[in-house]
């Protein structure tokens, strides 16, 4: 058995109205309320930096395997990586670190 995913902390919403504390009481936000606009400023550029493909494919994956066993979270791991593997963005971010250059992802 797996000790429980702090993603599923998230997905059972608090209260309604009461979203930032209910939050923070499950751990899994330490970001003052006041910080809560900037940090997701922050969150969402740093995603946009990543290949979509590839974020695309993390969230499926997360979502199938967090309802399952263990094995079946690190078959579908290892399914996606083999799919992504063939892709031109693994390629485009291969290219780009030996390169050393940002790199230019398409979603292909």
């Amino acid at each position: 058995d797996r000790a429980p995913c702090p993603l599923g902390e998230i997905r059972t919403p608090p209260a309604p109205g009461d979203a930032i504390s209910g939050f923070q009481q499950a751990g899994a936000l330490r970001i003052p309320p006041a910080e809560l606009d900037q940090a997701v400023a922050s969150l969402v550029d740093e995603l946009a930096r990543h290949s979509p493909l590839a974020l695309a494919m993390a969230k499926r994956v997360l979502n199938q395997a967090y309802e399952g066993p263990l094995s079946q979270g690190l078959e579908l791991e290892g399914l996606a990586y083999g799919f992504l593997q063939q892709t031109h963005d693994f390629r485009e971010g291969v290219e780009s670190f030996v390169e050393k250059r940002a790199p230019e992802f398409r979603g292909e």
